[in-house]
C-alpha cells in the first residue's frame, strides 16, 4: 500500500490519494494495531504506519488541510520515534518544517528544520542528509540568516 500512494500520489498529487489514504489508515491499519500482537509483525504495521501517516500529512498540505496535516504528522512522528525509524523521523520533522515555512512561520520551520538535521545526524545515508540540509537552509534563508543558509546548502553540496 505505501509503494501505491507513493506511485499515486507522484502520479496525481497528494489530494488523489488523501482520502483513500485516510481510509486505509483509520479502517485497516488502526483495527490491526489494535489487534495484532506477535512483536515482529507490529513493528513492521508501526513502521509502515509512520510511513503512512506522513504520507496523509502531505496529501492533506496539497488540500491545504494544514491542521490536518499536523495531526499527521504529528501521529507520523509518534510511530517513527516508536520503532527507530531515524529515516522516517528526520523526514516528517522536515515535512513540518516546509510546511510552516509555506504558512510563513519561519522561527518554527527553522526549529523543525533543525531538528530533522539533528534526527539525522548519526544517519549512514546521504541522500536524506542533502534533502534536510536543504530544507534548513530554505528555513533559515526564511528567518533572514544568510550564514546558515549558505552553511546549510554546501552541506547538503557535500
Amino acid at each position: 500500500m505505501l509503494r501505491l500512494v507513493q506511485m499515486a500520489a507522484a502520479l496525481s498529487g497528494g489530494a488523489a490519494v488523501r482520502t483513500a489514504l485516510a481510509g486505509y489508515l483509520g479502517c485497516v491499519i488502526g483495527p490491526w494495531l489494535r489487534t495484532t500482537r506477535p512483536p515482529r509483525a507490529r513493528f513492521e504495521l508501526i513502521q509502515v504506519a509512520g510511513r503512512l501517516a506522513h504520507h496523509a500529512g502531505l496529501a492533506s498540505v496539497d488540500d491545504e488541510l494544514h491542521g490536518v496535516a499536523q495531526d499527521y504528522f504529528l501521529l507520523s512522528l509518534r510511530f517513527t520515534r516508536q520503532v527507530g525509524d531515524r529515516v522516517g523521523y528526520a523526514a516528517t520533522l522536515s515535512a513540518l518544517s516546509g510546511q510552516a515555512h509555506a504558512l510563513h512561520h519561519h522561527r518554527q520551520a527553522r526549529r523543525f528544520a533543525e531538528l530533522a538535521v539533528q534526527a539525522a545526524s548519526s544517519m549512514t545515508v546521504d541522500l536524506p542528509k542533502a534533502l534536510l540540509l536543504g530544507q534548513l537552509a530554505v528555513a533559515a534563508a526564511g528567518c533572514g540568516d544568510e550564514a546558515v543558509a549558505r552553511e546549510a546548502l554546501t552541506a547538503a553540496e557535500h
